[in-house]
């Protein structure tokens, strides 16, 4: 009978992955800590540690590719957690916003980058300039947003329930899914395939894949669930009885919630992957199920407890946090070619390239003005009428109550005069960081043989080429063939650094105003944590759109 025996590993593995492991963690709460930007700390720690410096000396091959394969089960886990922790109420009412932010943030870095077409660059037959394709491969990875970042900036705020955090993160999230969509298109023009099948089948597959688990959560899952959860219940007594770990008031045991929103994610990435879909964009469909179905299906959306979260952070956060997300961004370290970024063309052209991804996803922050002057322009054309028309009830109302007036002329001055200049800020910077989705894009398109110049010869279009020499999983980088490569990952390291720098100091001072008593622009005091018209009964809010 086959087994697997067990050897005690040697202190050459268990050291250097034990150490591996420390600097990860303490490297990621420091940066945390100062700049809202851990993951560049585990980047930084994956390149050292990883092939591209070292070789092999501090990390085998064998433990770098356990790394990759634990950190993509963080990455997906990491994407469940965005399903799971978006507010749906909110996303519904700021659908359009959102809509418009991603928009934005996809044809804003796509139009861009055909700048680079224009960039000349030598290779080993002569001189040359990226193919239309090699510079929509460049914009696909540039269109991408840390969706990492952007949940650990908006949770270090406390951003994550208000209209600004959901726009945020669900303009992030739809451009993600986006570009995992169009990687597949990539992916099949690299490999030479160009019938219509081939290309649209991942658009299809993923459109299929949200219209059927749309329709089955309304008609088989939300019952399916809650049929569960009236089975695996606790006794709906007293909370004093068992305390705050059990769920008394609803009676549902997180125990059960765990194993049935895992068993979902492990059904919708299964049938993803089967179909050819996109098993990143089911995690995401998955984290949406399992809160719309534990929230009684949209009948209580507003719970006072977010037991989905409650539950994510019990038995997924942990490991997430110190073990898998760390190894996600550390493995990106390991796919940085830092020792052939230095040449001094690779040089000036990425920082470049760097400074119009910059903007393009910085012009995401337009948004907020459009929402901003729409309202000052409703509320001009209200005002008007009011002073056209005046109603007998209103007048008395005004008459009676000085306080109400002096509150209204409030918000008028200040909808007037405070245009949301930070608050434009903080969103535009959040989403210039691309994180792991854009290296994993970049990492696509030089594989696939996309990114080749006008000039380069056929043969650089097989998915290995001549550009790669390869030693089982590892592969050497040419300076000269892959310099389209190395300039779209000095945009990727550049915008995923400088981003949450940016958003971190937004983040700060908007912060500061909120102890000094400053106002939202719906005109309501900040430090209250009152929420859109100004009610004290509606939940908190830091930034109102």
């Amino acid at each position: 009978m086959a087994y697997l025996p067990y050897i005690e590993p040697g202190l050459d593995i268990v050291l250097p992955l034990s150490i591996f492991i420390f600097i990860l963690n303490i490297t990621r709460n420091l940066l945390d800590s100062f700049l809202y930007c851990g993951l560049i700390g585990e980047i930084i720690i994956g390149i050292i540690s990883g092939m591209p410096i070292t070789g092999t000396t501090f990390l085998s091959i064998e433990i770098q590719e356990t790394v990759q394969y634990l950190g993509y089960l963080g990455l997906i886990c990491l994407v469940f957690e965005g399903g799971l922790i978006t507010d749906l109420q909110i996303l519904r009412n700021t659908i359009w916003v959102t809509l418009s932010a991603a928009m934005i943030g996809i044809l804003m870095p796509m139009a861009l980058s055909f700048s680079i077409m224009g960039m000349k660059f030598d290779s080993i037959e002569g001189s040359g300039y990226p193919t239309a394709l090699a510079a929509f491969s460049a914009g696909v990875s540039l269109c991408s947003t840390s969706l990492g970042s952007t949940i650990i900036i908006l949770s270090s705020a406390n951003l994550q329930k208000t209209p600004i955090g959901t726009l945020i993160a669900g303009a992030a999230m739809l451009d993600d899914i986006l570009v995992l969509v169009m990687v597949k298109i990539i992916t099949a023009l690299g490999q030479g395939q160009s019938d219509f099948w081939t290309i649209a089948r991942p658009a299809i597959s993923s459109l299929s894949l949200i219209l059927a688990t749309f329709l089955l959560t309304l008609f088989l899952i939300n019952p399916l669930l809650r049929g569960f959860h009236s089975i695996f219940t606790y006794p709906k007594i007293d909370r004093e009885t068992f305390g705050e770990n059990v769920d008394t008031e609803k009676g549902v045991s997180r125990h059960t919630g765990f194993i049935l929103s895992t068993l979902m994610l492990i059904v919708l990435v299964t049938i993803a992957a089967c179909v050819e879909g996109s098993i990143l964009l089911s995690a995401f469909l998955a984290g949406a199920v399992v809160r719309y179905t534990w929230q009684g299906g949209g009948e209580n959306m507003d719970m006072d407890v977010d037991r989905p979260t409650m539950m994510f952070e019990e038995y997924y956060k942990p490991i997430m946090d110190h073990i898998l997300v760390p190894f996600f961004f550390a493995s990106i370290g390991f796919s940085i070619p830092v020792s052939e970024m230095f040449s001094g063309s690779i040089l000036w052209k990425g920082i470049f390239y760097a400074c119009l991804m910059f903007l393009a996803k910085a012009s995401v922050g337009i948004v907020v003005y459009f929402q901003y002057f729409t309202t000052r322009w409703s509320h001009k054309w209200t005002d008007s009428k009011k002073r056209t028309l005046p109603m007998p009830e209103e007048l008395s109302q005004q008459d009676g109550s000085p306080e109400n007036v002096t509150a209204n002329n409030i918000i008028n001055r200040k909808l007037k005069t405070k245009p949301p200049h930070l608050d434009a800020i903080i969103v535009g910077s959040t989403m210039i960081a691309r994180g792991g989705f854009g290296f994993l894009v970049a990492s696509e398109a030089q594989s696939s043989g996309t990114l080749n110049l006008s000039k380069t010869p056929i043969r650089l279009q097989n998915m290995q080429g001549l550009s790669h020499k390869d030693t089982g999983r590892k592969k050497a980088l040419d300076v000269v063939e892959d310099q389209i490569f190395l300039v779209i990952i000095w945009a990727l390291v550049l915008c995923t650094i400088v981003g949450p720098v940016v958003s971190g100091i937004a983040v700060r001072r908007k912060l500061v105003g909120e102890r000094e008593g400053d106002r939202c622009e719906c005109g309501v005091t900040i430090g209250r944590r009152s929420f859109g018209t100004g009610d004290e009964g509606v939940g908190g809010c830091h930034l109102c759109l």
